[in-house]
């Protein structure tokens, strides 16, 4: 795998299982890129501010609430995202 594909590139991840971001996490260090996780929504309005964010992996249903309010914060700001969850 080329560790350059995402060098400069900062990638949050909204996910509240550890598990599962930490896997999230190592495939895109992987690739090059930084990564900042958040495990709640309270954590993810802190880092969702952060202007270097490149982009985005959202599960959808978290234990605090649903994310849809950071899909929009971070389609306002131009930021791409992924949503994903363990729902129906």
């Amino acid at each position: 795998m080329d560790t350059t594909i995402l060098h400069g590139r900062t990638i949050l991840i909204i996910e509240d299982e550890p598990l599962i971001a930490l896997d999230i996490a190592d495939a895109f260090q992987r690739a090059g890129a930084r990564v900042a996780v958040a495990h709640s929504l309270a954590a993810a309005r802190t880092l969702g501010n952060d202007t270097s964010i490149s982009a985005a992996i959202i599960d959808f249903g978290l234990r605090d609430g649903d994310a849809n309010e950071m899909c929009l914060r971070l389609q306002k700001k131009s930021v791409p995202f992924v949503l994903h969850s363990g729902y129906d």
